[in-house]
């Protein structure tokens, strides 16, 4: 097959103004006389007024770009995230959706069972947070105020006795300090865990007696309530306080508790065993017969304690009042001397007194006198006692001397020329004496009196 040449009158053109068949060599459009060139491109000063448009408008954009690229110059680039990441949480939302459909009732089950204990719990939390140990605290401290034995027992709530000890006696657990206070409580409790405390604060008005204060431990006893949940009765968590009492062998020795008296030590009120007390003070004292120097233990029990009750070994010595009575009688034995210058008094020479007008040149004295002041300063030295019915005190005092002289000075014929002085001087003495025991546990006998200075 081959090609051919045309005649050049083949209208294989068409005017683009008109639409118009044109021939091939045509140099215009036969209907609307459009130029050839004009005709085939189908530009025209109209197209290219608006060609010219087009070049503007493009340039302007052009210079937008520029100017929005130096704009995008000084902004800091925007960070885009990165496909993969975007990907793969598509990914993993679409296998978590696919897992819980698969497993849409295993899911249900578990949330409604969660939301269940939710529930459970908060109802659960507000029955215990309503527990409040108030009633229970109120009840306790009542008993203690009044020692009401009757509350003590091998399980009970507010004194818990397992070893089923026996109680010290009433009389013996006085507690006057409290009468007229008022008590307050504080309490802590957790009633999921089942335990708490409670402290007692006695107040006197507005005063807080600290020293008289205690603790008690409790813990939960619980009890079903609408089948599902549980409420709280408070009770005591451990044992009431005790104490062991326990003496030594000794004779004319007597026991006091709580200044109450209970017998003696080879014949005690008590036996000496284990006894249960309440809160409070507690003291035990022992006292002898004559100079047997008493023996304390000054405790203080609170809700629960286990004390062992024991003395220091027996020792003597004069009490204030026996050393008083001692001190009181000594005094008046040295009085009684210095009244009638007893020979128990030192001797005294004109010597021992500074006359303010002694000759210097005399012939010689014609008398000397002293006299005691019967009002002497004393006070106790020392005391001691080496048994029960033995003992001695010294007592360190002052005594008050006057002394006057007359001297003779000279003899003119018949005629006698004299001159006095008066002066005092204070002499220190030591009295002792020993001391024994009398029936009035108060007073004592004094012998064996010893004046010396």
């Amino acid at each position: 097959m081959g090609f051919r040449h045309g005649e050049g009158n083949e209208k294989l053109l068409s005017c683009t103004n008109c639409l118009a068949a044109m021939e091939i060599d045509a140099k215009f459009c036969v209907e609307c006389g459009t130029k050839r060139t004009e005709a085939i491109t189908g530009r025209t000063s109209k197209s290219t007024s608006s060609t010219s448009q087009n070049e503007e408008s493009q340039k302007d954009v052009s210079e937008n770009i520029l100017t929005v690229e130096s704009d995008s110059e000084l902004k800091p680039p925007k960070v885009k995230r990165d496909p993969k990441l975007r990907i793969a949480l598509a990914r993993l939302s679409e296998r978590s959706g696919i897992w819980l459909r698969k497993r849409a009732k295993f899911v249900f089950t578990i949330a409604g069972i969660s939301i269940a204990i939710g529930v459970y719990g908060i109802l659960q939390t507000f029955i215990f947070t309503s527990s409040n140990p108030e009633s229970f605290a109120k009840e306790y401290i009542q008993a203690v105020v009044d020692r009401d034995a009757s509350k003590v027992e091998e399980d009970s709530q507010l004194f818990p006795n397992p070893q089923k000890l026996p109680i010290l006696p009433k009389q013996f657990q006085k507690w006057d300090s409290i009468d007229g206070l008022t008590w307050k409580t504080y309490s802590e409790w957790n009633g999921w865990s089942g335990s708490g405390y409670v402290n007692f604060v006695p107040m006197d008005g507005n005063s807080i007696k600290k020293d008289l204060e205690f603790t008690l431990q409790i813990k939960a006893n619980y009890k079903s309530k609408f089948g599902i949940f549980r409420e709280i009765e408070w009770s005591a968590a451990e044992p009431m306080a005790s104490i062991s009492i326990m003496l030594a062998n000794e004779k004319d020795i007597g026991i006091s508790i709580n200044q109450v008296p209970a017998g003696s030590v080879d014949k005690p009120v008590l036996a000496e065993k284990k006894y249960l007390v309440f809160p409070g003070p507690l003291k035990v004292a022992l006292t002898g017969a004559g100079f047997t120097k008493k023996r304390e233990s000054d405790l203080f029990f609170g809700s629960s304690s286990n004390t062992d009750l024991s003395f220091p070994k027996i020792e003597y010595n004069l009490s204030s009042s026996q050393v008083s009575d001692a001190r009181v009688k000594l005094e008046n034995s040295l009085v009684s001397c210095l009244k009638r210058e007893c020979s128990d008094l030192p001797r005294l020479s004109q010597f021992d007194f500074s006359f303010s007008n002694q000759p210097t040149d005399y012939l010689y004295t014609d008398y000397f006198y002293v006299d005691w002041s019967d009002e002497p300063s004393c006070s106790v030295a020392n005391y001691s006692a080496s048994s029960a019915d033995k003992g001695n005190i010294t007592l360190s005092c002052t005594a008050y001397a006057y002394g006057s002289i007359k001297w003779i000075l000279y003899r003119i014929w018949l005629t006698t020329y004299y001159d006095t002085g008066f002066d005092s001087a204070t002499v220190p003495l030591t009295v002792s004496a020993k001391v024994s025991r009398t029936s009035n546990p108060y007073k004592v006998e004094l012998s064996n009196i010893q004046i010396s200075g």
